[in-house]
Order: C-alpha cells, then sequence, then structure tokens
C-alpha cells in the first residue's frame, strides 16, 4: 500500500511539474511584444518590503486544535499525543492588486508531543 501511494505521488509530482513548462513556451512562440517581468527574487523582495513597511491589517493566531488521523494510530498513541495546542503568534499581511494575499508571520505553539514547535514564514 505505502509502495503504491509512493508511486502515485511520484508521478503526479512530475506530470504536474511540467506544466508551467509547457505554458512558458506558448508564450515565448508569441509575436505580441511583452513587457520585462521581474525575476522570482525581485518579486520576493518588494512584495516583502510592501508588507513590512505598508501592511494594514495586524493578524492574531490562536491555535484551537490538533488532529490525528484516528485510522492511522492506535488508542494508545491517540491516548499520549496533545490534541489541544498552547500557544499563539503574530502577523502582518496585506493584499495585492491582483487579490493575492501577502503575510509575514511568526508563531510558537505545543506539538503533539508537547514540545514548543516555533514556527515563521511569508
Amino acid at each position: 500500500m505505502l509502495f503504491q501511494r509512493t508511486i502515485l505521488i511520484c508521478a503526479l509530482t512530475l506530470i504536474f511539474s511540467t506544466l508551467p513548462s509547457y505554458a512558458e513556451v506558448g508564450a515565448e512562440n508569441s509575436n505580441a511584444p511583452q513587457a520585462e517581468k521581474p525575476g522570482l527574487w525581485q518579486r520576493f523582495t518588494d512584495n516583502m518590503a510592501q508588507n513590512w513597511n505598508n501592511s494594514p491589517n495586524h493578524d492574531l493566531y490562536i491555535p484551537a486544535v490538533i488532529w490525528h488521523n484516528r485510522w492511522a494510530y492506535d488508542d494508545e498513541h491517540l491516548n499520549r499525543y496533545n490534541e489541544r495546542p498552547w500557544g499563539g503568534g503574530y502577523g502582518i499581511s496585506r493584499f495585492d492588486s491582483d487579490g493575492d494575499w501577502h503575510g509575514i508571520y511568526l508563531m510558537a505553539f505545543k506539538d503533539s508531543f508537547n514540545k514548543w514547535e516555533p514556527i515563521g514564514g511569508y
């Protein structure tokens, strides 16, 4: 069963990873003039700077439940796991002109084993 799932995941990864490359080939063959788009790194740093300096939203994150799949664990394990995490987090966010959400956040909470789990992200 695990082997079949691994094969399926690998196949889907290969299929979906080729989709953007087809879109790029189609765009290169277009005769219409196209404006120079900033690179991935430049877009990332611009969005980070805009978030840091101009975010109208201040977000509070409060973890409520850690869910463990009841079919994947036996009762002995489920009884040992923490399903009520203590913790919280804070972030700043904004929506751009395309309606995409951009946020910067930090958070810490107690994980399934009652150990502190700090995370942060964009």
